[in-house]
């Protein structure tokens, strides 16, 4: 998926953002801005790794 991403100059790739797959259909993204590029990609994984925590997915 990252691939085709990469090769289409519509799409900028950059930290903060991250796609909620469900059995293999992209269904919505999480989103982050604000901070520099790492600190808002780790807020995602983090609050996604919370999520499954509770839910116990």
């Amino acid at each position: 998926m990252y691939q085709t991403w990469a090769e289409d100059d519509s799409f900028g790739i950059a930290g903060g953002g991250f796609p909620i797959n469900v059995q293999g259909q992209v269904l919505g993204a999480i989103c982050v801005s604000g901070l520099v590029q790492e600190e808002d990609h780790q807020i995602v994984t983090e609050a996604i790794a919370n999520i499954k925590a509770i839910q116990h997915i």
